[in-house]
């Protein structure tokens, strides 16, 4: 966690003294404290008391933990990249080869996801593993709900097997309707810190690959990529990425809470939960036909930044000679033409969004609607508080997966296409490398020894091109 040793120091927040008569303040990190403190955040709470006093400084942060360190996963990642991307390239080559039959698709997925899931897929799990147990409480509620109901009207309810007195059954549902919110909300929070340093470690890898492979290209590669494109690959494509990681639990977690939440309310209002379910199959196809097309129009907008932002760079690198022939108005032109064409793009993603959010937003007061038209109007059931409120709180818990899911899909979209553009990048030919061991010479003699500055020092050097220049 945040606060462990490594890096550039030690495992706590470190001393700092605000000003010349200020006390050394010394905080000790996540790594240092109980359980409790990690799961309640406790161990914040002096920081934030001093960031009351006075304003924080660079100074009163912790060092980031070894295994946050963008040095340490890239060294992890790059390892597993280039073996990732010499498969890659054999199956290319492959695939380019003569072939009697039909030409084979390529993988459902980038090749780039295997080292990313080498790599981080145990941060991820962990907090999959805390998303399952969220999951799992929030069905709880509404069952509790259904029982407390139950109770005040007289009725059996599902803890009379436990034979308490009516006060102690009564106390026990508020207990359980207080701890229960209580342990979901700490189950999520739990969740979503290790999303975050996931997201955090990916992006950090993924950026500093980018910055190594630029270094290493060949000529042939630095002519198939743009600076514009390389600043892409490094901020808006390595960002996506990381983004997905709060959200790639719901691909799993939607599924789960629908299937729980229809199960729930056909246990509370019989076959009449299948006209809801009937309502939300019906939206599915909608969810896959604006995700198509958000991920088409997606694709389109990345190729219209790339060229922005290489006329941009363009620009800023020549300004000289623009200014010397007079060329700003042209190109003032050209780079609005494409930055309006890439705002219409902006504007269509925008639009359908907005067309998707709206739709799926309908979509549980849609199910609500047609499960209780059914329940009362055609099975001419009695509409019990027991019943109706703990249905309608499956309902509204319904909302989060119906309307998530569709994000969901988007920023999967959108990561795929940054994966696939990072991989095309990662397959740009590279310089051959050697390293030689050259003398120190002072003078343009070997310096053996002596008091002279370079006395003794061997130099490495890299020689990017190889024997060929």
């Amino acid at each position: 966690g945040w606060g462990e040793k490594g890096g550039g120091g030690g495992g706590g927040w470190g001393e700092k003294g605000g000003g010349g008569n200020e006390k050394s303040v010394q905080f000790k990190g996540r790594s240092d404290q109980s359980w409790v403190s990690k799961v309640l955040y406790l161990w914040v709470t002096p920081f934030l008391k001093l960031g009351g006093e006075r304003t924080l400084e660079l100074d009163d942060l912790l060092p980031l933990p070894n295994d946050y360190l963008a040095s340490t996963n890239s060294r992890r990642f790059d390892t597993l990249l280039v073996r990732a991307m010499q498969r890659e390239a054999a199956r290319l080559a492959d695939d380019v080869g003569p072939k009697d039959g039909p030409a084979s698709k390529g993988p459902l997925l980038p090749a780039l996801v295997s080292p990313l899931w080498a790599c981080f897929g145990a941060t991820i799990l962990t907090g999959s593993f805390f998303k399952l147990v969220n999951d799992l409480i929030q069905f709880l509620p509404a069952i509790v709900l259904g029982g407390f109901l139950r109770y005040i009207s007289g009725k059996d309810h599902f803890l009379t097997p436990l034979s308490l007195g009516d006060d102690a059954f009564g106390a026990m549902y508020c207990l359980l309707m207080f701890v229960l919110p209580v342990l979901r909300t700490l189950s999520e929070q739990v969740y979503f810190y290790y999303a975050q340093a996931s997201g955090i470690c990916i992006k950090g890898a993924l950026a500093t690959a980018v910055y190594r492979k630029t270094m290493r290209l060949s000529a042939a590669g630095r002519d198939g990529s743009t600076t514009g494109e390389v600043l892409n690959h490094m901020q808006l494509d390595a960002q996506r990425v990381g983004d997905l990681m709060l959200f790639i639990n719901v691909l799993w977690s939607g599924v789960l809470q629908t299937v729980g939440y229809m199960l729930l309310l056909y246990a509370y209002i019989g076959w009449a939960s299948v006209g809801g379910f009937g309502i939300m199959v019906v939206l599915i196809p909608l969810q896959k036909y604006f995700f198509k097309v958000i991920s088409a129009l997606r694709e389109q907008q990345t190729k219209l930044t790339d060229r922005r932002v290489k006329l941009q760079n363009e620009a800023l690198s020549g300004v000289k000679i623009l200014k010397l022939n007079a060329w700003e108005e042209a190109l003032r032109r050209e780079v609005e033409a494409v930055r309006g064409e890439e705002m219409r793009t902006a504007a269509k993603v925008a639009n359908k969004n907005a067309m998707n959010s709206s739709i799926m937003n309908t979509g549980p007061t849609l199910v609500a609607l047609a499960a209780f038209s059914i329940y009362a109007g055609v099975m001419r059931k009695e509409m019990l508080p027991s019943v109706i409120f703990p249905s309608l709180t499956l309902f509204s818990l319904l909302r989060f997966p119906v309307m998530f899911y569709p994000r969901c899909l988007s920023l999967c979209a959108d990561a795929i296409v940054a994966l696939r553009r990072l991989q095309t990048y990662f397959l740009l030919p590279e310089a051959l490398a050697t390293t030689i061991e050259l003398p120190a010479r002072v003078d343009g003699k070997v310096n053996k020894g002596g008091t002279k500055p370079m006395s003794g020092v061997a130099v490495a050097a890299t020689v990017v091109g190889g024997g060929d220049g």
